[in-house]
Parts: C-alpha cells; structure tokens; sequence
C-alpha cells in the first residue's frame, strides 16, 4: 500500500477505494493520472469485486475519476485502455457516456493483445 499511496501522491494522479461499510472490506479501486502524449487523465486500475458488481460501485469510482480531472482541468479528456475481452469495463464506460474510439494491438509478454480506448470530455 506505500508503494500506491507514493505513485499517486503527485499532484496529477489520484488513486481511490471503495470501501463495504459492513466489512470494512475494499471491493473496489481506480487509479487516474495525467498522460503528457495524450494531453489528457488515463483511467488505470479500475476494478471492482465480482460479487459488488452492478450495484454502483463502478459508477461510483468513474464518477470520482472524472470530478479528479474536472477540478485540475475543466473539459480536459478522460480515457482508458481497455482489452477488448473486458466487455464488463465496455458496458460500464458506454453506460457512463465514454465514446469507444480506437481499437488496436499490442504484444505483451509474448502475447498479441487487443485494446480499445474509451474517452470523455470532462
């Protein structure tokens, strides 16, 4: 966790959690951080526990990741890279007004990977 909490301590990074309030267990996080080359705040590290999917916990934690880059920069881009095997993360970014823009390949670990970009204007 100080391994986190010094990457994103930066001024244009911010990483979050949601917390159960029963449980006082994490059943989710995303990280956001400004991207020089693409003028903008990538979305990283978005994850939320299978059994809190559908609840809002996702909706909660973009939303959190779009007031981030609207109070540094109003109307700055918002993007994530995503596989194209992540259709939950595709449903959630669609459903919170991301336009699916690019689509492309990359190799990693040996392997061939597909990825999309979703974006949104803050």
């Amino acid at each position: 966790m100080d391994n986190i909490r010094s990457h994103y301590a930066a001024s244009d990074r911010c990483f979050k959690v949601a917390i159960d309030p029963y449980s006082s267990s994490v059943v989710g996080c995303v990280a956001v951080s400004f991207c020089s080359f693409r003028k903008g705040y990538e979305i990283n590290r978005l994850c939320v526990r299978k059994d809190f999917r559908g609840l809002g916990v996702g909706r909660m934690l973009l939303n959190s990741a779009e007031e981030f880059a609207r109070k540094r920069e109003a109307g700055s881009l918002l993007f994530a890279v995503t596989p194209v095997f992540a259709k939950d993360a595709h449903a959630l970014y669609e459903k919170m007004s991301f336009e699916k823009n690019v689509a492309f390949r990359v190799e990693n670990k040996g392997k061939e990977v597909d990825l999309t970009v979703f974006s949104k204007c803050t």
